[in-house]
């Protein structure tokens, strides 16, 4: 085979790129930023826009604006959503396609003078729990302490993948934050920051405008190329 039909094949593959790329699902304010909680106190709370707070009797949640003693450093932005046994909301715009992976990601913690971690993170499919994050199945490491007393943020992340007669093939994705709050016993707060949703079809998405990490891909297989060439010789 010519280096030239070598080289026209390794064009060929500029235009390509590899199955799986994750498109990302759009969640409005997925920090919690807005609004912005504001007042002279510390901390602030208020209620998030895009999201619907639930709270039971005796519960309140939504977002804050901590002290800047309550974590070393915050996943995004200044603000978290917090839940002691409510749920905060969000209907997406999204519906679930065949063949598809959803990956749902959410930063979770706890404040140093909350007591237990009792999350509970779900992906719905109409009203249908297509993915569910807790202690008993986790999406990650639970929040560990550090020196100072203050705990650790960790990315739970956990996939979905419908089938191609998925019976849910058309339903609202929506995506639910709470905790499991012992109402009166304990001080239990899971906090929530930023939120993120993907979908991957698995389909070969073709574009003219290739990642960089392609050319350095393509290049070094042309050099190989010409180094085994020149040996064979």
């Amino acid at each position: 085979m010519s280096l030239r039909v070598i080289f026209g094949a390794f064009i060929v593959l500029f235009a390509a790129v590899s199955q799986g790329v994750a498109s990302p699902i759009g969640i409005s304010n997925p920090s919690f930023e807005i609004p912005y909680c504001g007042g002279t106190l510390d901390p602030v709370t208020c209620m998030p826009d895009s999201w619907t707070v639930y709270d039971p009797p005796g519960v309140f949640s939504g977002t804050f604006r901590p002290l800047s003693t309550a974590w070393d450093s915050i996943p995004d932005g200044v603000q978290v959503a917090f839940s002691n046994g409510g749920t905060l909301t969000q209907t997406l715009a999204a519906t679930v396609a065949p063949n598809t992976t959803y990956t749902l990601s959410v930063w979770v913690s706890q404040r140093w003078s909350a007591g237990s971690f009792l999350p509970d993170i779900q992906l719905l499919a109409g009203s249908t729990p297509v993915i569910a994050m807790s202690n008993s199945n986790p999406g990650g490491a639970a929040p560990t302490t550090n020196p100072d007393g203050t705990y650790t943020w960790q990315d739970w992340i956990m996939s979905w993948t419908s089938s191609s007669a998925e019976p849910l093939i058309g339903q609202t994705l929506s995506i639910v934050l709470g905790s499991h709050a012992l109402v009166g016993v304990d001080a239990t707060q899971t906090d929530f920051d930023n939120v993120s949703l993907t979908a991957n079809s698995g389909e070969l998405l073709i574009t003219t405008n290739p990642e960089p990490g392609m050319f350095v891909l393509v290049a070094g297989g042309l050099i190989g190329f010409g180094i085994r060439r020149r040996f064979v010789k």
